[in-house]
């Protein structure tokens, strides 16, 4: 997820075309092909390739018009809704969409391999919705303390979802490692949280963070309801 910018479609994609045509070698070869995982990473390919199909759901398909603002969202505007989700699919540049579909396609496969597509869909349209929504939640919040930075943002991208899946995925112990540095899975996702910080400056901290949290809310109180409502 990144800080609103200006998108990159007067480009001539011919880095990104290339890159995916290598990205489409590796997925042909997988095993298993994840239907919902390469049909969303389809749908941002889409929006970010052919942006005037946005259109379809909004009269205007620029960024600033559907990025995710916690602003316009607690005003209860009417495109509240189009902006908590559709948001999520929209990117500012060639290297910010590609970056995101190959990062969700290589975590996607191995969570929709061991749920099945339903579940999985759920679980994205859930990991959507809740990092976004506590994006929103926290960006309020922040106001009462005099910080209106995160309130008045407005943040593209999908990399919320990526990262609570991947804090999902890192959560059954062994080791990973984040830029060739060893370490327990438990710290990949909070270490890659502040390293994109790092290198990226403009990247949606606040986005990268609620993904996080909403990642841990599945994995530590899901089991709870569960139990709870059974």
């Amino acid at each position: 997820m990144a800080q609103r910018q200006r998108r990159q479609n007067h480009e001539n994609h011919t880095w990104l075309l290339i890159m995916l045509a290598q990205l489409y070698q590796q997925v042909d070869r997988m095993p298993y092909k994840p239907p919902v995982t390469l049909g969303i990473s389809a749908l941002c390919l889409v929006a970010h390739l052919q942006p005037s199909a946005v259109a379809l759901v909004s009269l205007d398909y620029s960024e600033h018009a559907i990025c995710l603002a916690p602003a316009p969202i607690i005003a209860g505007g009417g495109d509240a809704l189009l902006r908590l989700v559709g948001s999520a699919f929209v990117h500012g540049s060639d290297s910010h969409v590609y970056y995101n579909i190959a990062s969700f396609i290589f975590k996607g496969v191995q969570l929709e391999q061991a749920m099945g597509p339903q579940l999985y869909a759920m679980l994205v349209g859930t990991m959507l919705l809740l990092s976004h929504g506590l994006v929103v939640l926290v960006a309020w919040i922040a106001t009462f303390f005099g910080y209106t930075g995160w309130y008045n943002s407005c943040a593209i991208g999908f990399s919320a979802v990526i990262f609570s899946l991947k804090f999902i995925l890192t959560q059954n112990g062994g080791e990973g490692a984040v830029w060739g540095v060893r370490m327990p899975n438990a710290y990949v996702t909070w270490a890659e949280l502040v390293l994109i910080q790092v290198i990226s400056p403009h990247s949606s901290f606040l986005g990268h963070l609620c993904g996080i949290c909403a990642g841990a809310m599945y994995v530590y109180l899901w089991p709870i309801a569960t139990v709870m409502l059974a």
